[in-house]
């Protein structure tokens, strides 16, 4: 099934991805790292521009937002969406954002607290 790329279809498909077993999830979580253009396209409803915009996003933002989303997904972090109503869309470029507060402490025990989220943003501004 795939979800609408809006705040709520992002925080139902994380509310199911998390719900998964362990193994599960880390399948989840080595896609998206692996291939984070191909996952999003399959896990939402996107329209011809948003699957053009996100297939011409350069290889190493998308390989940032795959890291961010694995990291997250292993440790079952918040990942939220601010995608702009289109009576906001007043601009020029769109540009996507990302920003994490994630954090990871670990011991000599191999015991590690995670925390933090990352938040996607849909931004329209002057290139």
């Amino acid at each position: 099934m795939a979800y609408p790329l809006t705040a709520l279809g992002v925080a139902e498909l994380l509310k199911k991805l998390y719900a998964l077993p362990n193994n599960e999830l880390n399948i989840e979580a080595l896609a998206i790292k692996a291939n984070f253009r191909n996952w999003v396209s399959t896990h939402f409803e996107l329209a011809e521009m948003q699957l053009s915009y996100l297939n011409s996003m350069p290889d190493n933002s998308v390989q940032y937002f795959g890291d961010q989303c694995w990291f997250c997904f292993i440790h079952r972090l918040d990942i939220t969406l601010d995608y702009p109503s289109a009576q906001s869309q007043t601009r020029v470029g769109k540009w996507t954002g990302g920003s994490s507060s994630t954090k990871l402490i670990t011991n000599n025990e191999g015991n590690e607290e995670p925390s933090g989220s990352f938040s996607f943003s849909m931004i329209y501004r002057e290139n």
